[in-house]
């Protein structure tokens, strides 16, 4: 699968951002699989091009409708809105945290 597989997914600077800083702690911190949250996330951009209903429906002040899906391998959540045509991912953020603000 190439980037072009994936054109209809929009990434905000945000999540490029959280998801670069996700990327070099895990390297760092999980030796063993240090590739693994890149595939995960890899698989559920995949899934959410599919079918983006998937995700759970979250409260937020300023979007009307966001969506998130959990990934239980590296346990992160993924925050994102379906904008036909495509999905954007407005966040990456750990389960272990609270809810992300200013979504």
């Amino acid at each position: 699968m190439t980037d072009n597989d994936l054109w209809p997914l929009l990434i905000s600077a945000r999540a490029r951002r959280e998801i670069a800083e996700a990327h070099e702690w895990w390297k760092v911190h999980r030796d063993k699989a240090p590739q693994a949250l890149q595939e995960e996330l890899r698989e559920t951009f995949e899934l959410l091009l599919q079918t983006p209903q998937i995700g759970i429906l979250v409260p937020t002040r300023k979007q009307k409708f966001m969506r998130r899906i959990f990934l239980p391998r590296t346990r992160y959540y993924v925050y994102y809105r379906n904008t036909a045509p495509g999905i954007e991912i407005l966040a990456l953020w750990h389960s272990s945290r609270r809810p992300p603000r200013g979504l």
